[in-house]
């Protein structure tokens, strides 16, 4: 019982100790205007979900995000198995996810706002951010799969779909765990930013835009708690639905 109370115990008094640190700085400071203080922000968040248009703001973010997202799981999962199995499609894959990988995040936004609409654009984003690196961490694990396994699941007929989501998946998952850990919260930050550069409507970006606009510091926070909240719960949400598999 200990043993299970002790993370979450250690990561709430983490979290206390550094949100006192902000609480003294912004009294220290002493002007709201450049760094409300927690409580300050809390207020305003809690006043924010009172109203329909937050709920709208949120619910339309996350399914920006969680689409990008989850087509970056089964697209990687997917280019990964091509690769393994054709040695030539990793080569041809290499220079995209490149580019993906090492072109500025900002110049990615620009781009596809010019091809696509400002609609679209944050879920594409959140796509490219995370694409490379579920790719990556995919490629490695099923390589290393285990060949007697699929050697015997061939001999015995064993249907292709049923080796993918009995051998194959399971062997990918920790190295799929590792990999929405890295990229969420990247991917998360990437497609908020889009939307501040987009300005699509019901956005938390766009509301982040708008708050500093009008130099509404403590709405500006709020909406920032608010998206930090939102990444954690993608992230375990996404988590819940990738086996654990066998650790790597």
């Amino acid at each position: 019982m200990m043993k299970r109370l002790k993370k979450p115990l250690t990561a709430a008094l983490s979290l206390l100790f550094w949100v006192g640190i902000w609480w003294l700085i912004s009294l220290l400071v002493g002007k709201p205007l450049l760094l409300p203080t927690p409580w300050a922000v809390l207020k305003r968040l809690f006043r924010l979900t009172a109203t329909g248009a937050f709920w709208q703001t949120i619910g339309t973010t996350l399914l920006r995000i969680s689409a990008g997202l989850l087509s970056a799981l089964a697209l990687g999962l997917a280019l990964a198995l091509l690769t393994v199995r054709v040695k030539t499609v990793g080569r041809l894959l290499a220079p995209p996810l490149y580019a993906m990988k090492a072109t500025p995040v900002v110049a990615v936004i620009f781009l596809l706002l010019l091809w696509f609409g400002k609609q679209i654009v944050p879920a594409l984003v959140t796509l490219s951010v995370a694409l490379p690196i579920v790719f990556s961490a995919a490629e490695a694990a099923l390589a290393r799969t285990d060949r007697t396994l699929l050697e015997m699941a061939r001999a015995f007929g064993v249907p292709t779909r049923r080796v993918f989501w009995q051998i194959k998946l399971p062997a990918a998952g920790s190295a799929l765990l590792a990999a929405v850990r890295a990229s969420v919260g990247l991917a998360f930050k990437a497609g908020v930013a889009a939307e501040v550069l987009a300005v699509p409507r019901y956005a938390i970006g766009t509301a982040i835009f708008e708050s500093n606009l009008y130099l509404y510091t403590d709405t500006l926070f709020a909406y920032a708690l608010a998206a930090l909240l939102l990444s954690a719960l993608i992230e375990w949400l996404v988590l819940k639905f990738i086996p654990k598999g066998e650790s790597l």
